[in-house]
């Protein structure tokens, strides 16, 4: 650590007039301060204990010619944090510095004047003194940038929160106003889930919030469980690219948990739709309701295939993408690029194995509801 040099007498001198003039300089800093409207807000004596350490520093930065180091000016970081916790906006909070240091450095070149110091070191008292001034902006800047964090994690929270608890059917009316006032319902529950890559949560929350801005839907999301969670006044959010988006059906505040739970079913059917509801979904929602119904089909219509190895699968396809087109022969040998003559044989196996008529109503919506079932999980 470099040992500061003696400084001349006359510097010294200097210095230590400066400091007995801390009372001065307030009065002539307090004038230009309370021009601030933000600063009005501030105790008189809070300010004036900020200035007289902002004097000691100057008073110190000229005795010895040279600034503090950063991590001496914890001080400056705290003032500015208490500044912005009582609302001032950093501009404020910067410029009011801006004053004092100036009063400070007018009383300095006066003092140096009168006292007769050396030319050379008042420029090198006035580049100190408006160096100090520069080193506590970018003390003031940091404190705002780790203030500002502290602000969004504190707000995520609260908003996490107010999810939760909207979601579990815990919240007020009162409540409610804070986040969207004059919301008149219907709401309907909303869940998200990021479809691969390597998007992070909480960047697919605010991608869903700004496509519910720029659609005009009003909202809260958060993040509730490590999934993109929330609730919309009776809409339908648009498509988020990489995301499956469930909405449930429009309630009460009261029995959004119900809409919840609609969602968290609509999730679990999705069938690559990016936005689902009750709408797109409709009888899929019912499959896996009556588990002895499902067992059935799964060992009626889908077991039998999926035991014929790798022929059992392409099957499998076949009968969806025939069942999605309609039974529409043509169309559905352009989706496969088959020849037709080549899907009607598969065809053929397939209501031989499964000894089924494809054409009955009845045994289309049971391969319909087995096909939806072989998508998820047993």
């Amino acid at each position: 650590m470099d040992v500061p040099r003696r400084p001349s007498a006359s510097v010294q001198e200097v210095a230590e007039v400066l400091y007995a003039s801390v009372d001065q300089i307030w009065d002539r800093a307090y004038t230009a301060l309370i021009e601030i409207s933000s600063y009005r807000e501030i105790p008189c004596d809070a300010l004036r204990a900020a200035h007289r350490l902002n004097v000691e520093r100057a008073a110190a930065t000229v005795r010895y010619g040279r600034l503090p180091a950063p991590a001496d000016m914890a001080e400056a970081q705290a003032t500015t944090t208490a500044r912005l916790r009582a609302g001032l906006p950093i501009e404020d909070i910067i410029r009011g510095y801006r004053l004092s240091i100036s009063a400070t450095f007018e009383q300095f070149v006066e003092i140096a004047k009168d006292a007769g110091l050396d030319e050379d070191e008042l420029m090198k008292g006035i580049g100190l003194l408006w160096g100090l001034s520069d080193l506590f902006v970018a003390q003031a800047v940091l404190a705002h940038q780790r203030y500002a964090v502290e602000v969004v994690i504190g707000e995520t929270r609260l908003r996490n929160d107010h999810v939760r608890a909207v979601l579990d059917g815990k919240v007020s009316r009162a409540d409610l106003e804070q986040w969207l006032p004059d919301a008149p319902g219907p709401f309907r529950a909303l869940l998200a889930r990021v479809n691969g890559g390597e998007r992070d949560v909480d960047e697919a929350r605010l991608e869903l919030e700004r496509a519910l801005a720029r659609a005009n839907v009003s909202g809260v999301i958060g993040v509730v469980d490590g999934m993109v969670t929330g609730y919309v006044v009776d809409a339908v959010p648009r498509a988020v690219e990489g995301l499956s988006v469930a909405v449930g059906h429009p309630v009460t505040l009261d029995d959004l948990p119900a809409s919840l739970q609609l969602a968290r079913r609509l999730l679990a059917a999705d069938r690559g739709e990016a936005v689902l509801t009750v709408e797109t979904c409709g009888w899929r929602l019912t499959v896996d309701t009556i588990e002895p119904l499902a067992s059935h089909l799964r060992s009626r219509y889908v077991d039998p295939l999926l035991e014929l190895g790798e022929f059992g699968p392409d099957l499998l396809a076949t009968l969806a993408v025939y069942l999605e087109s309609d039974r529409h022969v043509d169309r559905c040998a352009a989706v496969l690029n088959l020849h037709p003559n080549s899907l009607r044989y598969r065809l053929r196996r397939l209501s031989d194995l499964l000894d089924v008529d494809l054409n009955e109503t009845d045994s289309v919506i049971a391969l319909s509801m087995a096909l939806e079932l072989a998508r998820r999980p047993a």
